[in-house]
């Protein structure tokens, strides 16, 4: 079983309280800044309780612009790494090229303790530094996140009003629950993400392909077992299931993306490859079958023999970087064009939009 992870490809804790006022935060901040090839991002360090860190990076813009909000996948590596003295390369490749544009601002938020530079394994947390599993789960994460976003929407060059929250992979989920607890979050785009708990992308995964009954039985046991092990134990974070602490998966396991957005007023945005073998795209298929015959603005944009990563059958990510960078284009496209540009189409009924 692969781990449900975002990748290098498509590669940011506070305690889950309210967060603190603007005065009192603003007296905590520390800012700097970093070159992306022509681009500059400000680095802004928030603090945090027991020394936990919330440092995120915000494109500026000219002028007021949207903000859009990225949250990476699985996995602890930075966003942002030095390549040489003064430089640095991203490990998000759309959020480069979307913070290239004009017209928007754009941020990503590291997580809590993560290295200097990528650590091998990826997505995987196996490699992480024992700081990083010790406190990452979901709900920490995302209050971090909040905090972030709270603190860029005071900032001078973000246009009020309308925010977009794009989430790959894991990302998606944390997306979801970010919708669910702050309002001003407008639209959210999940990009290969769970539609219940993860729990549901395992279960899914073993009825997938042409094996036997016998065999789909004997991973559905499988999993059991190893969900009653988490269940037995769910805040540590020394023990390791599919390359993530059982910390990590309990928080995940208990969310639903599905309940998430339905609490959410957000507008919605789902991009799934048919072929993922890692969040199967009936997981996502959840969301839209529960959630469009509601009557939500909900758009689904499925991608035949695509996998977790938007890569087409028979290519590569190399190969296939144009095709999967207008995927992450449309989704701007789609949050620019707004939801006047979805109310002037006529209705669709209970079809995909």
């Amino acid at each position: 079983m692969k781990s449900v992870s975002g990748g290098l490809s498509l590669l940011a804790l506070a305690i889950a309280v309210a967060p603190p006022s603007a005065a009192a935060q603003a007296a905590r901040v520390h800012t700097s800044s970093i070159r992306s090839g022509v681009d500059t991002y400000e680095r802004r360090s928030l603090g945090g309780p027991n020394g936990v860190p919330v440092d995120y990076y915000l494109s500026r813009p000219a002028g007021r612009q949207p903000l859009i909000l990225y949250i990476q996948g699985s996995g602890c590596a930075p966003a942002f790494f030095e390549t040489q003295p003064g430089q640095y390369a991203s490990t998000i490749f759309s959020l480069t090229t979307v913070a290239h544009r004009p017209d928007h601002a754009v941020m990503v938020v590291d997580k809590p303790f993560v290295p200097s530079r990528p650590p091998r394994g990826g997505g995987l947390a196996t490699g992480c530094p024992e700081a990083f599993n010790r406190t990452f789960s979901l709900d920490p994460w995302v209050a971090a996140l909040d905090a972030a976003l709270r603190d860029a929407m005071r900032q001078p060059w973000v246009r009020p009003g309308r925010i977009l929250v794009i989430g790959i992979s894991e990302g998606a989920t944390a997306a979801a629950a970010l919708a669910a607890r702050n309002p001003a979050v407008t639209d959210v785009a999940l990009v290969g993400g769970s539609g219940p708990g993860q729990l549901y992308d395992f279960v899914a995964a073993a009825y997938a392909g042409s094996g036997s009954d016998a065999g789909r039985l004997k991973a559905i046991e499988g999993l059991q077992a190893q969900l009653a092990e988490v269940g037995a134990d769910p805040d540590n974070w020394r023990k390791f299931a599919w390359g993530h602490s059982y910390k990590r998966w309990s928080s995940f396991f208990r969310a639903s993306s599905v309940d998430n957005l339905r609490r959410s007023k957000a507008r919605i945005y789902l991009v799934s490859g048919m072929a993922d073998a890692n969040v199967p795209i009936l997981s996502t298929e959840v969301i839209w079958s529960e959630l469009a015959p509601l009557g939500r603005d909900i758009r689904f944009r499925r991608i035949p023999g695509a996998d977790h990563a938007l890569v087409p059958a028979g290519s590569d990510f190399g190969h296939s970087f144009p095709q999967i960078e207008a995927e992450f284009a449309a989704i701007v496209d789609w949050f620019d064009a707004g939801p006047d540009a979805a109310s002037a189409r006529p209705r669709q009924g209970l079809r995909g939009r």
